[in-house]
């Protein structure tokens, strides 16, 4: 009896190896690890040349690329660089077109968010001839950056909403990454950063009786006043500038 039971489990342990070199090849990931589009490229699962482009395992189960919302936008604003998921390096040059609504006096915001929600650069995007017109009407801009602390971020074209109300607001958005991806470090220190008070807008910025201190979470490093300069630069979150009202 114990020589059958040996026997069955020598089987059903063969079976399982086999089982899982047959769906995991050497050197590829877990099926069960994989969460997203990136993992399942890295994996080496096959990739459908689709827009956007679709990554599937051997279990069935699809994962799509993000390429923001510019299927749902094509009506009203395009874009032609940078394109979706482009590796991008300051300056940037933008270009596209949009339709006169997305414009006001000629002109709309860009901005530049990295994957922690820091503002990087912003910079008005100006229409090349007549904006008054129902048609297409391209557009450029060139955007300086400061160094970003991730290795992802997100253009955002804003439509110009000068009313301020939200239900007038739209945005495209597109997904870039940094060319200058900054090293993860596994240590960090916390740092004070003084931000303008926005309640002042208008005043002398060397008044430093007017400013908000913020806290940050660095990488931790001899290079402290680089580090420091680095987030400065940065300014504050998109979570800071909507709710807490403070800006760079």
């Amino acid at each position: 009896m114990n020589k059958k039971i040996f026997i069955f489990l020598i089987i059903v342990i063969l079976v399982g190896t086999a089982a899982y070199f047959t769906v995991c090849k050497p050197g590829e990931a877990p099926i069960s690890n994989i969460n997203s589009f990136e993992e399942c490229v890295s994996a080496g699962y096959p990739v459908l040349e689709s827009y956007p482009r679709q990554c599937k395992t051997p279990d069935g189960k699809t994962f799509t690329e993000d390429i923001g919302n510019e299927l749902e936008k094509a009506n009203l604003i395009q874009i032609d660089n940078p394109r979706p998921n482009q590796i991008i390096e300051s300056p940037l040059f933008i270009k596209g077109k949009a339709r006169d609504n997305w414009y006001f006096e000629a002109d709309f915001p860009v901005k530049l968010f990295d994957d922690n929600g820091f503002l990087l650069g912003i910079t008005p995007a100006q229409a090349l001839g007549d904006w008054m017109t129902e048609d297409f009407v391209p557009f450029n801009s060139t955007l300086l950056f400061a160094v970003p602390s991730t290795p992802k971020g997100r253009l955002i074209l804003e439509k110009d909403n000068p009313s301020g109300l939200p239900e007038y607001a739209e945005e495209l958005t597109i997904p870039v990454y940094f060319k200058e991806a900054p090293e993860i470090s596994q240590e960090f220190m916390t740092v004070n950063i003084f931000l303008s008070d926005s309640r002042f807008v208008g005043e002398p910025y060397f008044d430093c009786s007017r400013t908000i201190v913020v806290e940050r979470k660095v990488p931790k490093t001899l290079a402290v006043t680089k580090t420091v300069i680095e987030a400065l630069l940065r300014g504050a979150t998109q979570e800071e500038i909507i709710v807490e009202g403070k800006g760079t």
